[in-house]
């Protein structure tokens, strides 16, 4: 059950990969906007050596300290 809305939700496996819808940087840091499975958008720091670009596959790792915390290693295309 959601704690916000009170609705019943579902949960199913996600395969961890996603694609960058968008992006920017901050003191060469970057964080965008990624694409996982069909309909999940999420907001995360990407790890990248270089430049990442928008349709890029990332691979997604989440960790929980009082909220989600999504990062996204680019993956090389």
């Amino acid at each position: 059950m959601c704690n916000k809305c009170g609705k019943n939700t579902s949960w199913y496996e996600s395969s961890y990969k996603g694609t960058i819808i968008e992006f920017s940087n901050k003191d060469s840091e970057f964080f965008g906007l990624v694409k996982i499975n069909e309909n999940i958008h999420l907001l995360g720091k990407i790890h990248s050596s270089e430049m990442p670009y928008v349709g890029q596959s990332v691979k997604m790792k989440v960790r929980f300290d009082d909220r989600p915390i999504y990062t996204f290693t680019v993956e090389k295309n």
